[in-house]
């Protein structure tokens, strides 16, 4: 019974000090696309600390894609947006993106390099984009403790980062 209880004690603590380790959200990150179906990571914050990357990683049952870092220019303000396969107007990719694939789930969320604060990821497949037009962004939000799609306006996806503050 006291062996039960200390490692009761120790899961508990451990799961407290995990909790604890994650970093605060501070705004969305959304897929969307552009007039000619290009797809577009977008991202939405509620402060004028954005993040100082956004990071693309994909599964895939075997050989994943590798993962990409997108670096925004430094006078991005609370609402950014970049082509996911040809980054422009002072984004910087490392390493260089490739073709987005439609064997693979792909995560995208921004980050802070000290850590103070993460976008809500957005998870999507290439076939995603189908259900999009310009103007319109896919998100996740968490409805009754699970995470479900929905596609809103990008004024709507812009309001739900104020959320966060």
């Amino acid at each position: 019974m006291r062996r039960t209880a200390v490692g009761l004690v120790i899961l508990v603590g451990s799961s407290v000090g995990l909790a604890a380790c994650s970093v605060p959200e501070n705004g969305h990150t959304g897929l969307s696309v552009d007039a000619e179906g290009n797809p577009l990571g977008l991202v939405a914050v509620c402060s004028d600390d954005p993040p100082d990357s956004v990071y693309l990683s994909g599964s895939r049952a075997t050989t994943g894609p590798v993962p990409v870092e997108y670096v925004p220019p430094a006078d991005v303000g609370r609402t950014m947006s970049f082509r996911l396969d040809a980054p422009d107007n002072g984004w910087v990719a490392r390493p260089e993106p490739s073709r987005l694939r439609p064997d693979v789930e792909y995560s995208l969320y921004g980050r802070t390099d000290d850590n103070s604060h993460s976008t809500r990821e957005v998870d999507f497949e290439l076939t995603d984009r189908e259900r999009l037009s310009p103007g319109m962004v896919l998100i996740q939000e968490v409805v009754r403790g699970e995470r479900v799609d929905a596609v809103v306006t990008q004024q709507e996806f812009e309001k739900r980062a104020q959320r966060y503050c």
